[in-house]
């Protein structure tokens, strides 16, 4: 499958991304980190109303996990997008426990969305081993799919990559993983 992330600052120039996308994209990410969170269910509908439509990844990455207050807002907006039936929301593992059980009900209650439940790595790729535990300890914390993003410092970091999502789809279990930075090029 093929995802677009959605990155530009503001409304007009996002909508002019998603516009772009359709046809060649089956998923979108809307980054409203970066896009900024006001008008975002704008997007959300100008995605689905496509033709084809657009499946929707809400993300709103923290800045600050240890700052309650921005995450409880952060989490407040990923609520509403599974109250408006976006297909997905990418949450963090070192979200709060107790905001993460609030977003993982609210996905089962309204049952329209999945939840993305994401590992970042922005320094190294893991063992193989070490990317299991981190896979089991996500599944594990209730994610309907898998998020799995390394740092490659070597090519080889890219067969890792590769290697847990050949276990995972041997395994069916839905994942999502890559490696970051330019010798990370090849996972994606």
């Amino acid at each position: 499958m093929i995802c677009v992330p959605i990155v530009a600052h503001g409304l007009e120039k996002a909508r002019g991304m998603l516009e772009k996308v359709a046809g060649a994209a089956e998923v979108v990410e809307l980054r409203l980190d970066l896009i900024g969170e006001r008008n975002w269910e704008e997007l959300l509908q100008v995605a689905k109303n496509l033709s084809p439509p657009l499946k929707v990844i809400v993300t709103y990455r923290g800045r600050d996990y240890r700052n309650w207050r921005e995450e409880e807002e952060r989490i407040e907006t990923l609520l509403k997008a599974v109250e408006r039936d976006a297909d997905f929301v990418d949450v963090e593992e070192e979200t709060a426990p107790y905001l993460l059980t609030e977003v993982r009900q609210a996905c089962s209650e309204r049952g329209k969305t999945e939840l993305i439940l994401s590992h970042h790595d922005f320094t190294k790729t893991p063992s193989f081993n070490s990317l299991r535990r981190i896979e089991g300890r996500l599944i594990n914390a209730g994610a309907h799919i898998v998020k799995i993003v390394t740092f490659a410092r070597v090519f080889a970091d890219n067969l890792t990559i590769l290697r847990l999502l050949t276990k995972a789809y041997e395994e069916r279990r839905r994942m999502i993983a890559f490696c970051m930075g330019d010798l990370g090029i090849a996972s994606r």
